[in-house]
């Protein structure tokens, strides 16, 4: 044997050998800031819907009242982005952000599919919400939901409204088949705006959605997607790329090498489920009336959720206290676009709900 494959081999097992530790790695939580005796900071394994799920539970002090985040998606977890963009939230909250049945931690590839829909999703965070109140001796928890999270959020919080002190939603979706007709819409008057031809191009190549559908199907849809970040309408308004959020994931610490590996087939798995579900929504025809403080959070260059369709439903609802916040630099992701007014928002919302929240 020469000593060019001698090097090859030992290259080969150390590579093995690190990719082996890596995966052996238990994750970790990183420290509260400013904690004490009375903060927390865990992953909870509890099953919710006959499935074994995890919950992220964070707070400097364990007896603040608690919220319940639903990260988007559906499929995308978004717990490290939470713990690096909006660590403010575990100063003021004890903050239990749920890795969803087949997503991101809950991941498994055992995940029956027939258990993959918006009714069975509610179920689950409503057996969240239980188990929350019971766990931290509260007779109300607060609701917050991002893309995906707002249709089951709402969707919660309008059946069991007892549940919550508010319900806080950013880039509340409700019609998906107008959501999608106006996205393509305002995408190609920007690329026409522009003179981008190859945009124009492929845009007019995969032409107008039917009923949110692309004729192409989701090849076409891939393309949408592709030019509303180019136009910066997607994640960031002030990024094209998708990097930051890989990156976010990749350097995590409270994931295993397995669980980063596992969360963008998470994320096809939710997808391929749910998404169906997404575009077919009509919550105008349904949620007339939600008898909990409603507030919504949304980015004037949304161009996954329009603006203009948020503000539409947000006005069509009967609220027992409502209030819609526009962020003007912001696109899809206005809690880690604009971290600082996002904590201003919700000191806001939180001193202006119930007195009994803050006991």
């Amino acid at each position: 044997m020469n000593a060019y494959m001698i090097n090859l081999i030992v290259i080969s097992v150390g590579l093995a050998s690190t990719l082996i530790v890596l995966f052996l790695i238990p994750e970790k939580q990183p420290k509260i800031k400013n904690e004490n005796e009375t903060s927390i900071a865990k992953w909870k394994e509890i099953t919710l819907g006959h499935y074994k799920q995890w919950i992220s539970i964070r707070g400097r002090n364990r007896d603040a009242p608690v919220l319940l985040f639903l990260h988007g998606g559906p499929g995308t977890p978004e717990t490290p982005f939470l713990i690096k963009y909006n660590s403010y939230l575990e100063d003021r909250f004890v903050v239990a952000s749920w890795e969803q049945r087949g997503a991101g931690k809950s991941f498994s590839k055992d995940t029956p599919p027939e258990t993959m829909n918006i009714t069975q999703f509610i179920s689950d965070t409503h057996e969240l919400t239980q188990y929350l109140k019971k766990e931290f001796g509260k007779s109300k928890i607060y609701l917050m939901g991002h893309s995906w999270g707002t249709l089951i959020g709402i969707k919660t919080a309008h059946k069991y409204p007892d549940d919550y002190y508010a319900y806080i939603a950013i880039a509340q979706t409700s019609d998906g088949h107008k959501e999608e007709s106006l996205t393509y819409k305002q995408i190609l008057e920007q690329a026409r705006l522009k003179g981008h031809n190859k945009a124009i191009k492929e845009l007019e190549r995969i032409g107008a959605p039917k009923k949110g559908k692309y004729f192409g199907g989701d090849n076409s849809l891939g393309i949408k997607l592709k030019w509303v970040r180019y136009f910066g309408g997607a994640a960031f308004h002030d990024q094209t790329s998708i990097w930051p959020l890989i990156r976010d994931v990749l350097t995590t610490p409270i994931y295993t090498l397995r669980e980063k590996l596992n969360y963008p087939r998470g994320e096809a798995f939710s997808i391929k489920y749910l998404y169906d579900d997404v575009r077919d929504i009509k919550l105008m025809e349904k949620i007339k009336v939600i008898k909990v403080p409603m507030f919504f959070l949304h980015g004037s260059f949304d161009n996954q959720v329009p603006l203009t369709v948020a503000q539409e439903f947000f006005h069509s609802i009967l609220a027992v206290q409502k209030k819609f916040y526009i962020f003007n630099e912001s696109a899809h992701g206005v809690l880690f676009e604009e971290p600082e007014k996002f904590q201003k928002v919700i000191e806001e919302i939180y001193s202006i709900t119930t007195v009994e929240a803050k006991s």
